[in-house]
């Protein structure tokens, strides 16, 4: 969009700092409290909506192992 436009918004790039922040200390938390980490383990706060989710329609929503993914049964 920068490029195109040859402009940039501040609050498109505090976003995304912020995301890459989160991002990056996710990961090092991971690392350091996690004993096995892979691609699969995901963001902390998704787990936490799903957990919440889960709770709220336990008989609703199934989870997939291969995907680890939320979805309608």
């Amino acid at each position: 969009m920068t490029l195109v436009l040859d402009d940039y918004s501040r609050l498109l790039l505090a976003v995304g700092a912020s995301a890459l922040t989160v991002s990056a200390i996710e990961t090092m938390i991971a690392n350091l409290l996690l004993s096995a980490v892979d691609e699969r383990l995901g963001s902390v706060l998704l787990v936490r909506r799903r957990r919440a989710e889960l709770k709220d329609h336990p008989r609703h929503l199934t989870i997939d192992p291969a995907s680890r993914f939320i979805g309608m049964r």
